[in-house]
């Protein structure tokens, strides 16, 4: 007499083709929700860059509206400041200002995001911040090479131990006539 377990093994391998199929579909599923929660970080930072790059926008306009508001005011005193040589100095300096403004403007990496721009007379400070102390030396040595003039940092400096970002503070007399 004889046994036969020919059904039997048939049985135990489609339990075990049914366990693979289940494995394989798990994964599949996990590889389809990382795609998906990768996507949406992508997409969260770029909405989070996007707006940076909006508010910037938004302070450099108000700064060239503020500009063109100070210098309306002051064409009716430009003729009198003609005469003792004021007016020309400060065409300079502005001239200075315009070269600095375009250099940081085209060497300011994506990391690197600057927070605030301060003109006081003659000097232009600018306040940022950066995710590594190497980007900001980057990008001060880009700036000094393209107008042959060292930066003043009055402060590069990690706000807190559990930061990630690192603050910095850099400025330049525009008084200087040593720009590139």
């Amino acid at each position: 007499m004889s046994i036969n377990l020919l059904p039997w093994r048939e049985m135990q391998h489609k339990n075990k083709q049914k366990k693979l199929g289940a494995i394989m579909g798990l994964v599949f599923l996990l590889f389809i929700g990382a795609t998906v929660f990768y996507q949406y970080e992508t997409y969260l930072t770029a909405i989070h860059q996007q707006s940076k790059i909006a508010q910037l926008e938004n302070k450099l306009t108000l700064l060239a509206e503020s500009y063109k508001e100070a210098v309306i005011k002051k064409k009716s005193r430009d003729q009198e400041m003609k005469n003792f040589g004021y007016f020309k100095e400060q065409e300079e300096i502005n001239n200075r200002l315009l070269t600095l403004l375009k250099a940081v403007v085209s060497e300011l990496p994506d990391e690197v995001y600057l927070t605030e721009i301060q003109r006081q007379d003659k000097r232009i400070e600018f306040l940022g911040r950066s995710p590594s102390y190497i980007q900001v030396v980057g990008f001060l040595q880009r700036i000094e090479s393209r107008i042959k003039r060292q930066a003043t940092v009055s402060q590069i400096m990690r706000p807190n131990q559990n930061d990630s970002e690192i603050e910095f503070n850099m400025g330049y007399d525009i008084s200087d006539k040593t720009y590139g």
